[in-house]
Parts: structure tokens; C-alpha cells; sequence
């Protein structure tokens, strides 16, 4: 599960009522994922085949860094 936010300019901004953003953690609104609150996604994630994609760039990854 991943929380994936509102993003602006969607139907999921107009979920804000009037524009005025609630915020569910202080009691404000009921959270409702997609509404007032990210929302949950599902993801499967292959972490054999990112092993593989890292293993590929060879032993310089180390060394030259990765930023």
C-alpha cells in the first residue's frame, strides 16, 4: 500500500468542499481516502527483477554513487 496524494487540478481537488481543506488527523472531518485523505493504492512490486535492474549496473554504482 502506498498513500498517493490529491494532486492539484483533478477531480480529486474538488473533493474540498468550497476549497477550505479540513484536516481529518485533528478531528476536523471523517477520513475518507480520496476525499480528505491520500489515496491508498495497492502496488506489487517484483523486488527480484530490482535486484536484477541494480545488480546490472555493475560494481561502479558503489563507487560513483547513486545521486
Amino acid at each position: 500500500m502506498i498513500a498517493a496524494p490529491l494532486m492539484h487540478d483533478t477531480a480529486d481537488e474538488l473533493a474540498q468542499p468550497r476549497g477550505v481543506v479540513r484536516d481529518w488527523r485533528y478531528g476536523q472531518c471523517e477520513p475518507i481516502p480520496g476525499k480528505t485523505m491520500p489515496k491508498l493504492v495497492s502496488v506489487e512490486r517484483d523486488y527480484a527483477a530490482v535486484a536484477d535492474k541494480w545488480a546490472a549496473l555493475g560494481p561502479l554504482v558503489e563507487t560513483a554513487g547513486t545521486r
